[in-house]
């Protein structure tokens, strides 16, 4: 009837899968890898503090606020691309620590260049360097038209990679 080992066998592959997904930051057509995820941290007593985490929702086409992880569990000691992130779509502005407030347009045109360079994670004071010293282009540049908007977002993403040194 229900064979144990077809369970298994079928986790084993749902979990071979995720790792190939994770693997790489884009699919096969060129987006982002559903589940993609970003880490906000900073030094703490021991080691690194998370302040959040956000991952790419291939469902809704938007970045997520990780707010639930969940492990398989057939396999307790299974690694972080094995698990599945329970989002919840971005705020329009965004308080990460204290005096640490940043808009969902921001959040997720930094996001994307981390993406741009395999980046899983962003130290806080890189990320309120690049608020502060990049914040007015990133808004800026939903108004341009679409042929000059490629080659400045590509040119943001380097000036956003070039101040992420702490990590």
């Amino acid at each position: 009837m229900n064979d144990p080992l077809d369970g298994a066998l079928a986790a084993r592959e749902r979990r071979a899968r995720a790792k190939l997904r994770q693997a790489s930051k884009w699919d096969a057509q060129g987006e982002r890898a559903d589940g993609y995820r970003v880490a906000v941290t900073a030094p703490g007593h021991r080691g690194r503090r998370k302040f959040a985490t956000f991952a790419w929702s291939e469902e809704n086409s938007q970045w997520q606020l990780v707010t639930e992880t969940i492990r398989d569990q057939l396999h307790p000691n299974a690694t972080r691309e094995e698990t599945l992130s329970i989002g919840a779509p971005l705020p329009t502005s965004m308080d990460l620590a204290r005096g640490v407030s940043v808009s969902a347009l921001v959040l997720t045109t930094i996001l994307d260049a981390l993406v741009t360079d395999n980046l899983h994670e962003i130290d806080l004071a890189d990320l309120t360097l690049i608020v502060s010293q990049c914040g007015s282009y990133i808004r800026r540049l939903g108004g341009l038209p679409p042929a000059e908007r490629q080659p400045a977002e590509q040119a943001l993403y380097m000036e956003i990679l070039a101040r992420c040194t702490t990590i």
